[in-house]
């Protein structure tokens, strides 16, 4: 401040100076005065933090109670005494607030961020969806919620110092390191959770901030978060993993495929016999398979992998089959419709041809087929070929058409 008047022109002169003198006679004075003033500033901070530490020790509030608190004088306290700025503010304790449903609310939401995972705003969403069973005054917030989680006050403990609200920036304040929280030797009121359930939800915190979990699990766990199911895990192997979700169970490969269909179509239904019949569909770069009646998932970069990865979830549950993938897009569903319908017209074509005396040679260079095509098709009914005709024999090269399912 004395450099800065002094830029501006501006001279200091301090009240306690002596008039006259060396200029090192008037520096040494004007020091040791601010050294003084230095150190009584320190040794009231000191004396401050001293009082606050011991009120926090002693099991009393410090500011606004928590959501499921009110604070309450504690007729236990000493007495307040009256000092030089009057008397004391009465110690004042916490205690569960009159509406049990804030309790409630509150264990609700950190066993949302601890157990499922979710973030803010899925868990927003179902609190802000049942105001009956989590009431608020004005509306659930970001703020709140994270606040909330945030507070270990919940724990039963009293705790002081964890913000710092001399920043230099006015109306923001930084969090202290934990280590320098100051905290009740023992629990002195009434916890919503367990000090370890309180440390499992910062860590989920950290885990989800530092976006080391997140993707498709996060969103599976939302949803059914706000069906009101949970997703538990219930074991694994290197290849997929098996969940618990409600009454349910679940088989998803690991990792999850982080894509998602841009129609939002779900797999098709698969159906069991002796050979398991899954359709796939194509996700980005993935083709990803549905079980339904195992609640089996599989996927892979090529149709061979996403068997192998579907027979591999049915091992988890104990099924053992052989599974056979049909790959299924609007541009393949199409693809299979025009084939069908050159199929039964190629018979028609092939049996009007024959009712005209024709030769089966002749036959095969007017459509384009094979001999071997016209033969079989002249030797079944019309109706037949268009109902069970084999698919692999109507092309000229052997080979499969294309779009049809495909087994793998």
């Amino acid at each position: 401040m004395e450099h800065e008047l002094q830029k501006a022109g501006v001279e200091v002169v301090y009240a306690n100076e002596p008039t006259g003198g060396t200029e090192s006679g008037r520096l040494r004075t004007r020091r040791y005065g601010q050294v003084d003033a230095e150190l009584y500033k320190i040794a009231m901070n000191e004396m401050s933090m001293g009082g606050q530490v011991q009120h926090a020790v002693g099991g009393w509030n410090h500011g606004i109670p928590p959501y499921p608190y009110v604070a309450v004088v504690d007729e236990n306290a000493p007495p307040p005494t009256r000092g030089r700025f009057g008397e004391a503010r009465p110690k004042k304790k916490l205690v569960p607030h009159p509406d049990v449903r804030r309790f409630d609310a509150t264990r609700e939401l950190c066993r949302l961020r601890r157990e499922e995972h979710l973030k803010a705003a899925d868990i927003i969403a179902i609190l802000s969806a049942g105001p009956e069973r989590y009431p608020i005054e004005g509306q659930w917030t970001h703020n709140r919620v994270e606040g909330l989680i945030r507070n270990p006050k919940l724990t039963g403990y009293q705790v002081y110092n964890r913000k710092a609200s001399r920043t230099g920036r006015p109306g923001y304040s930084r969090w202290n390191p934990i280590s320098k929280w100051v905290w009740s030797p023992g629990p002195v009121h009434e916890a919503v959770v367990s000090l370890e359930q309180w440390k499992q939800a910062q860590e989920v915190t950290a885990m989800l901030q530092a976006g080391t979990e997140g993707g498709p699990l996060l969103r599976i766990q939302a949803a059914a978060g706000r069906r009101g199911l949970t997703v538990t895990l219930v074991d694994s192997t290197g290849s997929h993993t098996r969940y618990r979700i409600g009454a349910q169970q679940v088989v998803l490969p690991t990792p999850i495929p982080d894509r998602r269909p841009a129609d939002h179509r779900e797999p098709g239904a698969c159906g069991v016999s002796e050979v398991i019949e899954c359709q796939a569909t194509r996700r980005g770069r993935l083709w990803v398979a549905y079980e339904p009646e195992h609640g089996v998932y599989g996927s892979g970069r090529t149709l061979r992998l996403v068997r192998e990865s579907v027979e591999d979830g049915l091992a988890l549950v104990g099924v053992t089959a052989e599974v056979k993938i049909i790959p299924v897009t609007p541009e393949l569903e199409t693809l299979r419709a025009a084939e069908d319908a050159r199929t039964t017209a190629l018979a028609k074509a092939v049996e009007a041809l024959a009712l005209r005396r024709a030769s089966r040679s002749d036959i095969a260079l007017a459509t384009g087929a094979s001999v071997k095509q016209v033969k079989l098709l002249l030797a079944r009914p019309a109706e037949d070929l268009r109902t069970q005709a084999d698919p692999d024999s109507l092309r000229s090269d052997g080979n499969p058409l294309v779009g049809c399912p495909a087994v793998m």
